[in-house]
Parts: structure tokens; C-alpha cells; sequence
């Protein structure tokens, strides 16, 4: 079913069946992602505004070779995980280092390469969710997530998931990926989750900054981050405030990743094959606009 609105058969509506016709009449065959160690799958959930105050996804291809991407967005279906302010229609932009926009999305359904979306299994649940199919060669890129709206639908704000997903297709790989978003209070905060492959431990920095992006023209930053890393059962693998109190300091240092405040969060872990979460507050229950992000430490491709 197309519209995760929809209960029963009797009220599917005909654009429900039509983009299920289009997409899912040939029966496309199914590709499997070979499981590999790296960093399967990075995203972040946040809530996005209007204006400027949107949820940022930031991601950097390494290597030598093009990587090909699912890049979406899940906001309306997030509804059924017991997220109340969830975002209705989202849409989705990338753009490169330079800042050209590279391609958008509004309802995934509706791109050329829905079929071969659907075909990884990264189809996203609900019609008017977004998704890109791309192939993107090693560099920095920039997804922003927004409310849709037109001349008779205005933006909205709300929680939506920004995930990019690698299809293994060649011997590069995500190498870090960021979000920057608003940290409220209570469940309205900043979550980063990442998928580590493979059957070895993978070397990776989580960061959570907020005074240095004012160095980036940024206002209302997180004063006081403090960061929390969980596994996929939600047990706590470390917890940081200040990164100088960490006791892998050194070693965040000597990566080169050491926040430039020190009321600024990080730590370095190496993490065993599994699904982990990144979650980002405020000291205090302090709010503002945060960076929350991650880095793969292990040898670039």
C-alpha cells in the first residue's frame, strides 16, 4: 500500500494503485547490498523548520571511484514509531561542495528510478516521502530536508529522518557523515544513527559541536552539548560532556578531531558490526542549533 494513511482496501485511492502498478506491476528483482566492513548506512533525525532553520544532512564520499546512493527522507511515516510532531510531506535537495543542486525529490514514487529504489529495499513506507537513486564520485556533499509547500500549501515544521544509504558498487565509501538540526527538550532533540558491516570492529570519532558553528554564521547555537552514544538494544556505550574529560582525548586529538570548544562533545570508539545511535542535548535542558556527527577512522580506500 502506497499511503500508510490507508486501512483497508476499500478506500485505497486510485493514485494509491496506480504508483503501486508502476512501480511493483513488473515485479522488479531484488538486489542485495553485499554486506561489507564499512559504514552501511548513516542518518540523523531532527526537526525541521521553516526558513532557514531546516534539518542539514552532510556526507563525504572517499576513495578513488564513484559510490552509488540511496539519499532519502522519512518524515509522515514517522508518525507510526509514536513520533506526534512528525513531518508531513517532506522533500528532499542535494547539492555538491560548490553548491549545485544535483537532484531533488518530493514524492519517490514519482522519480525515474523509483523501481530500482524499490529493488534495494530502500523504498520509503509512505507516497509522499522522498528518495534519490545517485551515483556520486569522492567528495563533500549537502542534503537539505524541507517541508513541501506551493502557492496553496505552506511549510510546516516537523521531526523527518535524513538517511543515506551505500549500495556497495564499488571500493569507495562513506567516510563521515553530519547533521545539523534544532535540540529541544524531551524527545525533540538531535539523533545520529549509523549501521557498522561486516564481521570487524570498525575505529570511528562521534562528535557533537555548537559554539564552533558560530564560526559559520550560525545563531541560537547549543551552548553545552553533551552526547550520548547507544547500541542497537539502547545500552549505553559512552556518554560525553566536555571531549577533554573523554578518556580517549588523546586519541580524538591526535585523529585530528578535536572540537575547537571545549563545552563541546566527542569520542572515539571502535565498534563491533551492529546498529548504533548518536543522541545530542543540551546540559541543562539548554536548546539551540547543533552539529552531530561521525567519522570513519579505519584506512581511507
Amino acid at each position: 500500500i502506497m499511503n500508510s494513511q490507508v486501512s483497508n482496501l476499500d478506500t485505497l485511492a486510485q493514485d494509491d494503485i496506480n504508483g503501486a502498478t508502476a512501480i511493483y506491476g513488473t515485479g522488479p528483482a531484488y538486489n542485495l547490498i553485499p554486506d561489507a566492513p564499512v559504514l552501511m548506512d548513516l542518518s540523523a533525525r531532527g526537526t525541521t523548520y521553516t526558513g532557514n532553520n531546516v534539518l542539514i544532512g552532510g556526507f563525504i564520499v572517499q576513495g578513488s571511484q564513484p559510490v552509488k546512493l540511496v539519499v532519502r527522507c522519512l518524515a509522515f511515516s514517522l508518525a507510526s514509531y509514536g513520533i506526534s510532531n512528525a513531518l508531513g510531506d517532506s522533500v528532499i535537495y542535494l547539492y555538491d561542495a560548490n553548491n549545485n543542486l544535483i537532484a531533488s525529490n518530493d514524492d519517490w514514487f514519482t522519480s525515474s528510478d523509483a523501481e530500482t529504489i524499490s529493488s534495494y529495499h530502500r523504498d520509503p513506507p509512505n507516497s509522499i516521502e522522498s528518495a534519490l537513486l545517485v551515483t556520486l564520485n569522492p567528495g563533500n556533499y549537502t542534503a537539505i530536508v524541507k517541508s513541501y509547500s506551493d502557492s496553496q500549501q505552506a511549510a510546516t515544521a516537523g521531526v523527518a529522518l535524513f538517511e543515506v544509504y551505500d549500495l556497495r558498487k564499488s571500493a569507495s565509501r562513506l567516510g563521515n557523515v553530519s547533521a545539523r538540526g534544532q535540540v529541544g527538550t524531551g524527545n525533540n532533540i538531535l539523533i545520529g544513527g549509523l549501521i557498522v558491516g561486516g564481521s570487524t570492529p570498525k575505529p570511528v570519532v562521534v562528535r557533537a559541536l555548537g559554539p564552533t558553528l558560530t564560526r559559520f554564521g550560525v545563531t541560537g547555537v547549543l551552548a553545552d552539548p553533551y552526547l550520548e552514544l547507544r547500541d542497537g538494544n539502547g545500552n549505553l556505550v559512552e556518554a560525553n560532556n566536555d571531549w577533554q574529560q573523554s578518556p580517549e582525548a588523546a586519541i580524538i586529538s591526535a585523529d585530528g578531531k578535536a572540537p575547537s570548544n571545549t563545552k563541546e562533545s566527542a569520542m572515539a570508539r571502535t565498534l563491533s558490526p551492529g546498529n548504533y545511535t548518536a543522541l545530542v542535548r543540551g546540559v541543562g535542558g539548554t536548546t539551540g542549533t547543533a552539529l552531530v556527527e561521525v567519522y570513519d577512522e579505519s584506512a581511507s580506500p
